[in-house]
């Protein structure tokens, strides 16, 4: 079967149908590019992926990515439904290319957007239910990392998600409330003490694993933020500025910022001096000459290098 790009978009919707038709079909699949010399494509190298023989080919067609390309995902689950209900029919299993070629992109916007397309490929194609997963403060000098898990219903998705960090405090806390009202969510929250034991990332992992074991209902996939994932009772997958591409993850994102946001709020009614409610932790002007004045407190995290420097247990 001829699966025929019309452009190259990077995205990871590409790479999620390309899979399910590997493992799905009854026959190698070739990959090419409309308008490029198929001869030629089959001199290409090849590699082996999931049992399919690949043409590792050049873009036939470059576009200067300056925004979200959008394509017409229906087709993709069109093409997929009929490679996927009868594998074993040949005629179903090589339709005519005027079939199979993807819509052309279209520039939408000049920022990328979070949307819900890889998550309806996923759930057309393999079911759900499907948990996007995100962290908010791994940076920062003091205070909790906090992971959020988040489980949208595709019936009923709140208006306004976005990546976390394109939304203002008032934009985060409107939208927050949206999804804990139809969405299922969980948190997990490393404290310092274990960012301190286990490092950064390892205390991250383990919020994250916490977060999703929160959930109500198991999760078939969880969809990742960033290019590492932890040890999860479900199948995983990274993406990188996943909070940026995926609706999903642009919640969980949302949920885990606010909670951090509202934890270091409260922690600084109890430490005043050193403006949590305003840095939350990270490390801003105020918040060094807070550190140079005061000391540091139980809140901050004595394996960053700030932070030691203000122990003097390294040297500037």
């Amino acid at each position: 079967m001829d699966v025929i790009w019309e452009n190259d978009l990077g995205l990871d919707i590409e790479r999620t149908l390309l899979l399910h038709l590997l493992d799905c079909s009854a026959e190698p699949l070739d990959v090419w590019c409309a308008g490029q010399d198929r001869p030629a494509l089959e001199r290409d190298q090849r590699e082996k992926v999931g049992g399919s023989r690949l043409p590792v080919a050049a873009i036939a067609r470059g576009i200067d990515m300056l925004g979200y390309a959008r394509i017409d995902f229906c087709q993709h689950v069109s093409f997929a439904e009929a490679a996927l209900t009868q594998p074993t029919n040949h005629e179903l299993l090589t339709p005519h290319p005027d079939s199979l070629h993807f819509a052309p992109m279209r520039i939408t916007e000049a920022r990328i957007r979070p949307t819900f397309e890889l998550e309806s490929v996923e759930l057309e194609l393999a079911g759900g239910p499907i948990a996007g997963i995100d962290e908010a403060g791994r940076g920062p000098w003091a205070g909790p990392v906090v992971a959020a898990a988040v489980i949208l219903d595709p019936a009923s998705i709140p208006p306004g998600i976005d990546d976390s960090k394109a939304l203002d405090e008032d934009g985060r806390e409107t939208v927050f409330k949206r999804i804990i009202e139809c969405a299922e969510y969980a948190v997990g929250i490393a404290d310092v003490e274990r960012i301190d034991r286990d490092n950064i990332l390892n205390a991250t992992m383990w919020a994250m694993g916490e977060a999703l074991a929160g959930l109500r209902t198991r999760p078939r996939l969880a969809l990742i933020d960033g290019n590492k994932a932890p040890r999860l009772s479900c199948a995983t997958r990274t993406i990188v500025k996943g909070d940026a591409k995926c609706l999903s993850i642009a919640a969980a994102s949302i949920v885990a910022k606010v909670t951090r946001d509202r934890m270091m709020m409260a922690l600084a009614r109890d430490l005043p001096a050193y403006g949590f409610d305003r840095h939350k932790g990270y490390g801003t002007p105020e918040h060094k000459a807070a550190l140079d004045r005061f000391g540091v407190s139980p809140a901050h995290r004595r394996s960053f290098r700030p932070v030691q420097l203000a122990l003097g247990l390294v040297e500037a």
